[in-house]
């Protein structure tokens, strides 16, 4: 069959031809127009690391698919190189199965390497990632572990168990368990150590951040002009966000998102990061994450990361399960669990970047949540 359709790049004003895409696609969700604009704005247009790269499938002026791509400053080893991550990829419903995905991708993989963006990462869905993997380009690290904290059990049982009887039982017997295998510990005193909320990011953390990268050996560049884009700017989104500080020194911080529904009240660490061999702060963090979670009265506290043992020795310690269940609870909110990558420059070492224990990764580095 013949191709109507073309692939070019993004023109100013096609965003009114993509929010129509948008709507075609997830007509449940109902966007708001000017609610969309100004997302769009933020995430296309503001972007320290540079504006976004954007292709899209054309037909006769209608925008029937599109792959965008933020850029993103990233750390590997002790180089920083510019990356990208794929966002947001849309076909419409009546042009699906007629390669555009696959022309797409292809298409954007000769605009980054000409333009000389090292890699580009990208957290597929179940639906998503047999696509990528077809197109020959990606490379999968590894999936990313969930970490969940079940605070009302029964709560968060109840959408997969219906049978009330079970239900009980299945809350009892499962309080049990975690009350003896995973047991929360408590919290290191380290005297002089604050931990308060914050508004913005003010330039100290670019201390912290010359501070710790080293202990990281692939991780997205958290300097004040990032995180202040990524959590203080964005729109659609309020999060939370807890610095831990000695004597006004900063050593360690942690976003958190409360997300409420009508079945199932979750929260989210997206973001929580200190130096390596500060185990005590990073436990601290998280006891102070839990803590403002059971205020907020949430059903279950989840994680989803690629991090260094350290950190899930001390999740671990705070009474954290990683289980099949837990998947099973990702899935349901959308949380990709793959973590897959394209190499589009020599310039990296593709061993160095296939090593997924070399990778740190939060939700936070995804536009998930």
């Amino acid at each position: 069959m013949e191709r109507k359709w073309t692939i070019r790049a993004y023109e100013n004003g096609d965003e009114i031809g993509i929010f129509e895409l948008a709507n075609a696609v997830h007509p449940d969700r109902k966007y708001d127009r000017g609610k969309w604009m100004s997302w769009w704005r933020w995430k296309y247009g503001d972007n320290p690391a540079g504006r976004s790269r954007f292709l899209v499938a054309d037909h006769d002026g209608k925008i029937v698919g599109m792959r965008p791509f933020i850029l993103v400053k990233m750390q590997i080893a002790d180089e920083t190189v510019m990356a990208s991550q794929n966002t947001d990829l849309k076909t419409h419903p009546r042009y699906r199965r007629q390669g555009i995905f696959s022309t797409l991708e292809k298409n954007s993989f000769s605009q980054l390497k000409e333009e000389e963006i090292c890699l580009t990462y990208s957290f597929p869905n179940v639906s998503s990632y047999p696509g990528y993997m077809n197109t020959g380009l990606f490379t999968d690290i590894c999936a990313l572990k969930t970490l969940i904290k079940p605070l009302n059990l029964r709560n968060a049982l109840k959408k997969r168990i219906k049978n009330n009887c079970l239900l009980n039982i299945c809350t009892i017997t499962g309080s049990i368990f975690i009350a003896i295998f995973y047991r929360t510990k408590k919290s290191p005193e380290i005297k002089g150590l604050t931990i308060s909320k914050i508004v913005s990011f003010d330039n100290r953390i670019n201390d912290f951040w010359n501070n710790i990268s080293s202990d990281y050996k692939i991780i997205v560049v958290r300097n004040q002009e990032y995180l202040n884009w990524r959590y203080i700017n964005r729109p659609d989104r309020n999060y939370t966000i807890y610095l831990a500080e000695e004597e006004g020194v900063i050593c360690g911080y942690m976003v958190l998102r409360c997300v409420k529904e009508q079945d199932l009240s979750s929260g989210y660490i997206i973001d929580i990061i200190a130096p390596l061999d500060r185990s005590e702060v990073i436990h601290s963090l998280l006891s102070e994450a839990i803590k403002y979670f059971k205020e907020e009265r949430v059903d279950v506290i989840l994680c989803t990361m690629i991090v260094d043992k350290i950190f899930y020795k001390i999740f671990r310690k705070n009474g954290f399960i990683s289980t099949h269940f837990i998947s099973t609870i990702s899935k349901r909110f959308r949380i990709g669990s793959e973590h897959i990558v394209r190499i589009n420059s020599p310039k990296v070492s593709e061993t160095y970047l296939k090593d997924p224990k070399n990778w740190f990764v939060q939700l936070g580095d995804s536009d998930f949540i």
